[in-house]
């Protein structure tokens, strides 16, 4: 199944972004999975095997990091599905490299943001005054790399009416 979502991210961005097909290489890592239940499904497609987040996971995708950045040295890296220490550190070791992204932190956070600015923009048009989201009471449920994004991207929000932490 994870290879299909890396295809899928690809024909979004080809058919909504304008990225040109050729253009885009998906990757998909399989390092396995914590959960027996899962494993031992026949329909998992998976590696059988618990999931491997030690030196061989970092290795490897360090070096195909390198490899691809050696081959097309512009390329952006679109990240999805990594665990919250797996994706921070992710970003942070490879963020002075070239162009990353996580879609899970990063993706999520800014379109949650944006559903905010605008809902809040409508609600101020609507009640004739401004709305801040310095205003608002916000209530995050988990902490997952999604949910951490969304936190951060409101608090960029929040930092722009003039707010400071």
């Amino acid at each position: 199944m994870a290879p299909a979502i890396c295809v899928g991210k690809l024909s979004l961005y080809t058919l909504g972004g304008g990225f040109a097909p050729e253009h885009t290489l998906p990757i998909s890592f399989d390092f396995g999975c914590d959960k027996p239940e899962i494993r031992s499904s026949p329909y998992y497609l998976g590696l059988k095997e618990e999931r491997n987040k030690g030196e061989d996971f970092c290795n490897l995708i360090n070096e195909t990091i390198k490899a691809v950045r050696n081959k097309w040295p512009r390329c952006v890296f679109q990240f999805e599905d990594f665990s919250n220490d797996t994706a921070f550190r992710l970003l942070d070791r490879h963020r002075a490299d070239g162009p990353i992204f996580n879609d899970d932190i990063q993706g999520t956070g800014c379109i949650a943001a944006a559903v905010v600015a605008s809902a809040i923009r409508a609600q101020s048009i609507r009640r004739g005054h401004t709305i801040k989201a310095s205003d608002q009471t916000w209530v995050m449920l988990g902490a997952g790399a999604g949910g951490i994004g969304v936190a951060e991207r409101i608090a960029v929000l929040i930092e722009d009416e003039g707010c400071v932490a």
